[in-house]
């Protein structure tokens, strides 16, 4: 390893506890935190023009009696497993009635304060949808009244069939909605204190001649330094997104027992072969790979195209997975010390595994830049050529919402340095099965071999023996010994055929299992070596110059010390977004770790289909080389 697990600290946010859901009040009207507890040296500023605060829960839910019989056969519909459902269910419940994001995660988190969703938090949130599918202010209050008065709003919804034939349906259609352009404007306007500013900037009066300090109102943080409460974007938007960008990854990507079970379902596959001529001019020879994918095209690629595609995964998204490529060849003195073709299978072996990771992994399949490579017919460096790339982390352009967020678990950190712990050991015992099974494989092949040897031999001694005069009882042995030639034949075709199957599919899916622990092992050495931020370093220069500010505050107005004001707000600002865009980052990671830990022990589940199908394939080589045996017995018995 290269070095001790950095610990992630566990966070309040992800703790799935009601505070979390009940205030999500935007960063300029939260509570500082101690260290952020002192007010603007300039004086209060005046109330800006952020978002209002969304009111609290104050644990009001809907029960049976007070909801129409629709409601409780939506819930019915749903199949729920010890009377509660999961976050992504009630997700799609709420995306399937046509209102906007922004909506649905306003009204979860009105409603929702732990991941298993019961019926009354269910109730109150069908409530909630209707009223935003009729444009109307989503409160718990509205949801109060109507069913005091027993007027609750019935919502649209796709039919579903219940055992009284009921349907949940009314006349009213929901509007398609757009996206706004300015939706993704994290930070808003600095000067003006708009609603879209993170940090609450707000204008002030002067004082004493200078310019009003920004607010510097920060998300409350706990003394790990992650936040409780983080703006709901940390990037701006982007007019015009090249087609290579990140994608959006499906919302809950890790394990949920009631809408997709634990096991993984069928793999794709990724077919690698080598072209027959080398290419590249005289003194500059390479290797090509026909690579082709399910229904895609045939492309051609070179082993750098693999190295170019791996490395700019690796920019993008350095808290995930990532496969590795088979090494590359030695080379002294111009001389390669492997050529031969065993290294060549080995490594058209790797590129298979390599993209085979690639096209079923949640987040990877979805890349732009992997489509291109496995779609692109042009070469890749023609292509690098003329298209820009971006390479930006994925934290910058993926924002959470608070499903995925309250989806981490508060114990996130021991789950990680436990499973950390056991690494090495797993990596080294199914090191050690691959090894194993790749040697039987191999053994048996030359086993196989040494068959077909025989039989060779024994079918040479009969001709020999035939060219001349012999007794006829020296016929009869070899008529004997043909017989055995030919059935040593036949067990040899048998035993190459076994242990090719079992190479090609055994072998790898026990290289591409290892391949699972050593990629999350990779993966906890960038953690090591890229999680790390500045966060506590601008928080100390803030801090600094707001003391310089106080002391322009009290000296003299002149130009200068006006000028140093502006320059020192203005970076105040500027570490304020730094600092926010930090916080969120500490929470993406935090999140992309636990989806990997989630999607490694899926990944285990392909293991049962590996035993049963090597197990199947040893029973059937077992009994074809009896049958084999026993036909050759039974005619020597004649």
């Amino acid at each position: 390893m290269s070095g001790p697990l950095t610990p992630l600290p566990d966070d309040d946010l992800n703790t799935g506890s009601q505070s979390f859901y009940a205030s999500r009040s935007p960063p300029s009207v939260r509570q500082s935190s101690s260290s952020w507890g002192e007010t603007s040296p300039w004086g209060a500023p005046p109330p800006s023009a952020a978002a209002p605060t969304l009111p609290s829960s104050s644990g009001f839910q809907l029960n049976d009696q007070e909801v129409p019989p629709s409601y409780r056969t939506r819930w019915e519909a749903l199949e729920p497993i010890q009377d509660a459902i999961s976050l992504a269910a009630l997700r799609g419940v709420l995306s399937s009635g046509g209102i906007k994001s922004s909506a649905i995660d306003q009204i979860l988190s009105l409603t929702v304060t732990s991941p298993r969703i019961t019926r009354t938090t269910f109730y109150t949130s069908l409530a909630l949808l209707a009223l935003a599918q009729l444009h109307r202010e989503l409160s718990l209050e509205a949801v109060r009244e109507a069913a005091r008065e027993g007027g609750l709003l019935v919502p649209t919804l796709p039919s579903v069939s219940s055992a009284g034939g009921s349907t949940m349906t009314t006349s009213y259609d929901p509007p398609s909605y757009v996206r706004s352009e300015s939706a993704g404007d994290a930070w808003g306007s600095l000067a003006g204190g708009g609603g879209g500013s993170g940090f609450g900037a707000t204008s002030q009066p002067k004082t004493n001649g200078h310019s009003s300090t920004p607010s510097l109102s920060y998300p409350t943080t706990t003394s790990n330094g992650f936040s409780n409460s983080l703006p709901s974007s940390s990037s701006p938007p982007h007019d015009e997104e090249p087609h290579d960008r990140l994608p959006e990854p499906a919302e809950g990507l890790g394990y949920d027992p009631t809408t997709e079970g634990w096991a993984l379902g069928r793999q794709k596959t990724v077919e690698v072969q080598m072209r027959d001529e080398l290419e590249g001019m005289l003194g500059w020879r390479h290797n090509t790979w026909f690579v082709a994918c399910e229904q895609g095209p045939t492309v051609q690629r070179r082993y750098s195209d693999f190295t170019w595609l791996l490395t700019c995964l690796t920019k993008r998204y350095p808290f995930r997975m990532l496969p590795s490529l088979p090494p590359k060849r030695v080379q002294i003195a111009g001389n390669y010390l492997a050529t031969d073709d065993l290294f060549l299978e080995r490594r058209r072996m790797g590129l298979k595994r390599f993209l085979g990771f690639c096209v079923n992994h949640p987040v990877l399949k979805e890349d732009g830049l992997v489509k291109v490579f496995l779609e692109e017919q042009e070469d890749l460096s023609t292509y690098r050529s003329r298209t820009s790339i971006t390479l930006e982390e994925e934290s910058l352009s993926r924002v959470l919402t608070p499903s995925e967020e309250m989806s981490i678990p508060s114990d996130l950190s021991t789950k990680l340095t436990s499973f950390h712990s056991r690494l090495p050991s797993l990596i080294e015992h199914w090191t050690r099965i691959t090894s194993i099974a790749d040697r039987l494989a191999h053994r048996r092949l030359n086993q196989g071999g040494e068959y077909l040897k025989m039989g060779e031999a024994l079918k040479g001694a009969v001709e020999v023996e035939q060219g001349g005069w012999r007794t006829v009882e020296v016929e009869e042995v070899e008529r004997e010994e043909g017989l055995v030639g030919q059935g040593v034949e036949r067990v040899g075709g048998r035993e190459r055929d076994s242990a090719r199957r079992m190479l090609d599919s055994t072998v790898e899916e026990l290289k591409r299992h290892r391949e699972l622990y050593t990629n999350f092992r990779d993966l906890f050495a960038r953690q090591v070596a890229l999680s790390p931020d500045a966060v506590d370093k601008l928080k100390r220069r803030v801090e600094s110059n707001l003391k310089k500010l106080s002391t322009l505050r009290d000296s003299p107005p002149t130009p200068a010390t006006t000028t140093q004001f502006d320059v020192l707000s203005t970076q105040i600002s500027i570490d304020q977004r730094s600092i926010a865009t930090l916080l969120n980052r500490r929470v993406f990671i935090r999140y992309c770790m636990w989806q990997e830990l989630l999607f490694l022990f899926r990944s285990t589940s392909l293991v049962k289909p590996l035993v049963r199908e090597w197990v199947s394939q040893e029973e059937r080589a077992a009994k074809g080389l009896v049958g084999v045996w026993e036909e050759l017995g039974s005619a020597l018995g004649e």
